[in-house]
């Protein structure tokens, strides 16, 4: 009897692809993900801290957006370069080196709060904040690139559904934990428990079991106009990074507005850290709800669903007459934000080769994190001048305009 045709002994079968769970236990992505979940934990607790020490000195829900944008301007600006490096170098290293800045900038606004007079602090606080956001700015790309380094073949989409995870329960974690320590313990040591939560994902990814380092192809062009290009020529891929964008701004709210809708209601930091908090808890949810309707619901028709339930909860929130009502809608607009910014990650990244995938995945930022200095200033602005709710509808027919943008027949293939 031929032998053609059988296995060779010497052949392994391929690895069953792993579940969350198994995942979450691995060693080379366990450290990864729970580093990066208290990074960004720790980027929460410095966003909302210094949105609170600002609106107590000045009072202006502007500053506050003013601040935020402190944070996400230098995604908008220096996350394409980064994108670009981690293109090109190890990408575990380019993460531990824009931990270490955010740390930086953590410490700055703690320690300096000792230091400069109290009509300097709020300078202080943005200042540092700027600081944080370009330690973000490097960190991102190179976080999101590194991925499909740390699992196997047939867990890509679990794979890259776990890594924005972190993005949506430490809405919920962050802005709740850094309220509470600012009431019991005060700014400053919030401050410097963001820089230690900071470091922790630098130290952590050093510990995957993996030297993430691609080698560029002789010749291969690594500029941000090549990756633009590549974008250009993937309609499909553009308006899914222009949905990306759509939930920059929708997310927006759960900081900008939840200072001055929590003043509207009558309370104070601690209704800010419920009202984010909420939100957080239903981008949380939203990951076991992206689950149920993977199985249920082509995948094409995900980003488009969750940015009409983003939409529908804050309108929602706009109409609420009472804090139950307004963190309810919260919750809701934080379950969309889930579905709609974890099928459209997987789709993108589904849609990238891996010699492109740094400097997309920091268009994904830029998309993502860039339009919040934008959503922030117009926010702000539009709730000193006009209403919390007139700013809040506003945002919500930016994010139900995407959505009917994301479910263009046309845009399918």
């Amino acid at each position: 009897m031929s032998d053609a045709g059988k296995p060779s002994a010497r052949q392994t079968p391929p690895a069953t692809p792993r579940g969350a769970v198994r995942l979450l236990a691995d060693r080379t992505f366990g450290p990864f993900f729970w580093g990066k979940f208290t990074w960004s934990c720790a980027v929460w607790v410095h966003s909302i801290v210094a949105a609170i020490v600002v609106f107590e000195l000045s009072g202006s829900a502007l500053v506050v957006g003013i601040t935020a944008a402190a944070q996400f301007v230098p995604q908008l600006l220096a996350s394409p370069l980064a994108g670009k490096f981690a293109d090109r170098g190890d990408k575990g290293r380019q993460i531990l080196a824009g931990t270490a800045v955010s740390a930086i900038g953590c410490i700055v606004a703690g320690a300096g709060l000792y230091a400069v007079p109290t009509d300097a602090a709020t300078i202080l606080v943005v200042s540092a904040t700027l600081v944080v956001g370009l330690g973000v700015a490097v960190t991102g790309p190179a976080g999101q690139a590194i991925v499909p380094s740390l699992v196997r073949e047939g867990e890509l989409a679990v794979g890259v559904e776990l890594n924005t995870l972190p993005l949506t329960i430490t809405r919920a974690v962050g802005p709740a934990l850094g309220a509470l320590i600012y009431l019991n313990f005060g700014a400053v040591a919030a401050f410097l428990a963001a820089a230690a939560g900071c470091m922790l994902y630098g130290v952590a990814v050093q510990f995957t079991g993996r030297v993430v380092a691609r080698r560029p192809e002789p010749g291969e062009d690594l500029t941000v106009r090549a990756a633009l290009r590549f974008v250009w020529s993937d309609k499909r891929l553009l308006v899914l990074l222009l949905g990306i964008g759509a939930i920059g701004v929708g997310v927006d709210p759960s900081t900008t507005l939840a200072i001055p809708l929590a003043a509207g209601f009558g309370g104070g930091a601690g209704l800010v850290g419920q009202l984010t908090g909420f939100f957080g808890a239903g981008a949380a949810a939203g990951f076991a709800a992206t689950a149920v309707l993977r199985r249920r619901r082509a995948q094409e028709t995900l980003p488009s669903l969750g940015l009409s339930i983003l939409a529908v909860g804050i309108g929602a929130t706009a109409a609420s007459p009472n804090p139950f009502l307004a963190m309810a809608s919260f919750f809701v607009a934080g379950i969309g934000m889930t579905v709609a910014l974890t099928s459209i990650s997987t789709q993108v990244h589904l849609r990238t080769p891996d010699s492109y995938r740094g400097r997309v995945m920091a268009l994904w930022m830029v998309a993502f994190l860039g339009s919040r200095p934008f959503a922030a200033t117009t926010t702000g602005y539009l709730a000193d001048v006009a209403s919390v709710s007139t700013a809040l509808l506003i945002t919500a027919t930016i994010c139900a305009g995407a959505a009917i943008a994301c479910r263009r027949p046309k845009l399918s293939s």
